[in-house]
């Protein structure tokens, strides 16, 4: 199970993850009970590296580093 931190710091257990229309797009906001990811199809492959070093047992790192806008693994 992953935890998702972000500019707040503080973990969010569910993520709601939207395709932009702009390709390079990223952008991390709080909802009420999860963490709003909208990111472009340019970015992805940062998440999906990210996910993968996770998986991989690799922890306390970032990705993203877009106007602070990391996703943390820890």
């Amino acid at each position: 199970m992953f935890s998702f931190f972000y500019v707040k710091k503080t973990p969010e257990q569910k993520i709601l993850i939207t395709l932009s229309d702009l390709g390079a797009h990223w952008q991390l906001k709080a909802g009420r009970d999860k963490l709003l990811f909208n990111i472009g199809v340019q970015k992805i492959s940062i998440l999906k590296a990210g996910i993968m070093d996770a998986i991989n047992g690799e922890y306390d790192f970032s990705v993203g580093a877009i106007n602070g806008q990391n996703i943390w693994f820890w």
